[in-house]
């Protein structure tokens, strides 16, 4: 299926990527702005994958081609491209580490919008060969009462330290 090509017609204003987020209360996450353009970049994927009519390898490699407009003139070029790679994970390609090369264009004439034009080519030279997840176990073996019980207590903070053996 080399130089099979999809084209995804993105209807609103592109959103660069912002930084992730850091809060007192946990690990860092993506801006909500942010997460609904990407839900938005996989929405208009999938409908073009759809109308598309043959089967896409999500595990191949590919080239793309963005041409964007934004409102304002704000916002990095590499962040917008960003943004709309990152909305193309799961739907496009499994990971955008397949992609092998990128153009991006700003326009500032205009309706607002991105077009992303995906190509799939050849595998690069050297490009490692996919090989097949291997399987993980269906359930762990079940663990003895007693060490799960010392298990949930630890995890708790209820546990207090053997008497024995520590200084």
């Amino acid at each position: 299926m080399t130089g099979d090509a999809i084209v995804i017609t993105i209807p609103t204003d592109p959103v660069p990527k912002e930084r992730p987020r850091v809060s007192a209360w946990g690990p860092s996450y993506t801006p909500a702005r942010t997460k609904a353009y990407q839900r938005a970049v996989a929405l208009h994927a999938r409908s073009a994958l759809a109308a598309y009519g043959k089967l896409w390898s999500l595990d191949g490699w590919y080239k793309v081609e963005v041409v964007f407009r934004r409102e304002h003139a704000r916002g990095d070029i590499d962040n917008v491209a960003k943004s709309i790679l990152d909305g193309l994970n799961k739907v496009v390609w499994n990971d955008d580490a397949r992609v092998v090369e990128l153009h991006v264009r700003r326009l500032y004439d205009g309706v607002v919008g991105a077009r992303v034009r995906v190509t799939q080519v050849e595998a690069p030279d050297g490009a490692p060969v996919s090989r097949p997840k291997a399987k993980r176990p269906a359930a762990r073996a079940k663990r003895s009462t007693a060490a799960a019980t010392a298990a949930s207590s630890w995890r708790n903070g209820k546990a207090a330290l053997p008497s024995k053996g520590f200084v």
